[in-house]
């Protein structure tokens, strides 16, 4: 019952949007609120439209197209969330989620070298145990595709045991590159 009140809530919040967006149509950061509240409603495709409609308005803001890149990537459109998180690499070069992501899209693509290139400059950007055992964890894999043997348990080097790994997800990369590290050694 929680979460039925929850998702009402939701939509009530997705119709204000909606709301405010007819009296004020050229204002993206409208269309960008609209489409996160319809993607934490699972409505990607609709939330997506709503950053191409952002895009349409501000097509200089990077957000916008990292925003849409994860609804395509959750469409599985990966080929479309490659090319935005490129865009959105280029506008904001400095952005760690957009180099994993896109990193993650090139995976997914089995485009396996440019992930290489994408997990490399993530890795560059890595700030927290958390980002480091994230981008560790999928780029290992991408280098064992490669057959980068090598180069996968090299990184592994950077995994102790004791990293303060401070969310769920995170830890379940973590383990996971423990569970590597076990088989390399």
């Amino acid at each position: 019952l929680g979460l039925s009140y929850f998702l009402l809530g939701m939509y009530d919040k997705a119709d204000w949007a909606y709301e405010k967006i007819a009296k004020d149509p050229e204002n993206a950061e409208l269309h960008k609120e609209r489409g996160l509240l319809l993607a934490g409603l699972g409505y990607y495709r609709e939330a997506a439209e709503c950053y191409s409609r952002a895009i349409a308005i501000n097509p200089f803001n990077w957000e916008y197209y990292r925003h849409r890149a994860h609804r395509f990537v959750s469409c599985s459109y990966f080929a479309d969330g490659a090319a935005d998180f490129t865009i959105a690499s280029r506008l904001n070069p400095n952005d760690w989620n957009v180099w994993y992501h896109l990193g993650l899209s090139y995976f997914l693509l089995g485009m396996y070298d440019k992930a290489d290139w994408a997990y490399t400059r993530c890795a560059a950007l890595n700030k927290t145990a958390d980002d480091i055992c994230a981008v560790t964890d999928w780029h290992y894999m991408t280098l064992k595709r490669l057959g980068k043997d090598e180069e996968a348990a090299k990184l592994l080097d950077e995994i102790t045991e004791d990293m303060p790994v401070s969310d769920e997800v995170a830890n379940s990369y973590y383990q996971r590159l423990r569970v590597y590290r076990s088989e390399e050694h």
